[in-house]
């Protein structure tokens, strides 16, 4: 795991050194001479769509450049590819000394990602949220800023792209194929999670949907705006019991 203080050193010593990723768009990277999807993480991008780099996309920029100066690719680790031949899941370095480091890890404790939990593997995720929790509660890196910044479930305002919500799950529901979760009391303009029925009933926790009922969670997941702010629940993970 990299420090606080290495992290800040490394940072600024990258922002002077021309070594960078060959390429990093905040969910794919090509480093080592390979190109990875960042899996289980959403970084800042510095090349969005519209054009305009997202807050804090200069830092996880540097704090990967970081990374990459400190680290060399694993020697024999595998992973998996994805049908553009990307490798997936945890990235592996060797580190001083070769200890072995994640880069997603690395990242988070950085604060210069967020958990966006993709895989299966509980005790990574498990890994990865504490990695995020250390660097929220220090607030580093993206966490000092207002874009970032954890929102209250009762926040009805506008916003879009990837965010966490926290709250208590006032009602579910089921309909049409979908199960749902209200954290408020009118799910036409309040908060929303959703999940596909099958998809949910392959959650590993068991419980039935009352279970959550009255429970404050963490929410987190792209906005889209369907009768009000809502999150498609791709993930278990995605609805974080606290």
């Amino acid at each position: 795991m990299l420090t606080r203080r290495f992290v800040l050193a490394g940072a600024a010593a990258a922002a002077a050194a021309p070594k960078r990723p060959d390429f990093f768009d905040g969910q794919t990277v090509v480093i080592g001479g390979e190109e990875r999807v960042l899996t289980d993480i959403v970084a800042p991008s510095p090349a969005p769509l519209n054009g305009r780099a997202e807050p804090g996309a200069e830092f996880a920029l540097q704090a990967l450049a970081a990374f990459a100066a400190a680290h060399q690719p694993l020697p024999g680790a595998r992973s998996p590819l994805d049908r553009w031949g990307r490798a997936m899941g945890p990235a592996r370095f060797a580190g001083a000394g070769g200890a072995e480091t994640i880069l997603q890890a690395a990242l988070l404790e950085a604060g210069a990602v967020r958990v966006a939990p993709q895989s299966n593997d509980e005790t990574l995720l498990d890994a990865y949220f504490a990695a995020e929790d250390r660097a929220r509660t220090a607030r580093l890196g993206i966490w000092a800023l207002g874009a970032y910044v954890v929102r209250d479930t009762r926040d009805e305002s506008r916003a879009y792209g990837f965010h966490i919500y926290r709250g208590a799950v006032r009602s579910t529901g089921e309909n049409r194929g979908r199960v749902y979760f209200n954290f408020g009391e009118d799910f036409r303009k309040d908060v929303t999670a959703t999940a596909a029925r099958g998809a949910f009933r392959r959650w590993r926790r068991k419980e039935g949907l009352q279970f959550y009922e009255g429970r404050t969670v963490e929410l987190r997941g792209l906005l889209e705006w369907i009768n009000g702010p809502s999150i498609d629940l791709r993930h278990e993970r995605q609805l974080r019991l606290l």
